[in-house]
């Protein structure tokens, strides 16, 4: 049985996404899945945006790479491109210490805020913090009419729609990891 309509719906949306093929054929899935993702965040790709985000990466005094959940992935993903191209960035995974960080910033550094939804509550005010400071936030999402991107000075857009029943699927983090390698070379 079911916990309720919520949970029904739930159960549905996962049935009907599931393709009922065989277990050789979701390795195969998954890797269309990903590849699909890839290539529709390069479809709408804004070029001249990632090379100011560069400049601005180039150019901060302090480059701070923020992200909750599965989305952390690729936050630790670019931090790790940076660090190996002698490019300082700082990451922490807990909230408070995100909020203290960015509370710390000025207009001379620079923020990365990743968010799948644009909607998740932390990050949203990691924006406004940065924002009231003066400080240039960066933000990679897949929604461009999310509450975050109000706060972006530079938006970049990941595009892989996920349904509720996904809940960070790697699929998604993968068009967020091309983002940063696009930015990082």
């Amino acid at each position: 049985g079911y916990q309720g309509f919520q949970d029904f719906k739930l159960q549905l949306s996962q049935d009907i996404a599931t393709d009922g093929g065989d277990d050789e054929s979701k390795p195969k899935r998954l890797a269309d899945e990903m590849a699909d993702s890839i290539l529709q965040a390069y479809k709408q790709l804004d070029y001249e945006e990632c090379l100011r985000v560069a400049d601005k990466i180039i150019g901060a005094r302090k480059l701070c790479v923020f992200a909750v959940g599965n989305t952390q992935i690729a936050a630790l993903a670019l931090k790790a491109r940076l660090i190996k191209a002698g490019i300082n960035a700082e990451n922490a995974s807990d909230n408070h210490a995100q909020a203290i960080i960015t509370a710390n910033l000025s207009k001379n550094d620079l923020l990365i805020l990743f968010s799948v939804s644009g909607g998740t509550l932390d990050i949203i005010k990691l924006a406004e913090i940065a924002h009231a400071n003066g400080t240039p936030v960066v933000v990679i999402t897949n929604y461009s009419k999310s509450p975050l991107s109000k706060y972006a000075d530079y938006l970049l857009y990941t595009s892989r729609k996920e349904a509720a029943y996904e809940g960070g699927s790697l699929a998604t983090v993968a068009s967020q990891i091309y983002i940063t390698d696009v930015l990082c070379t």
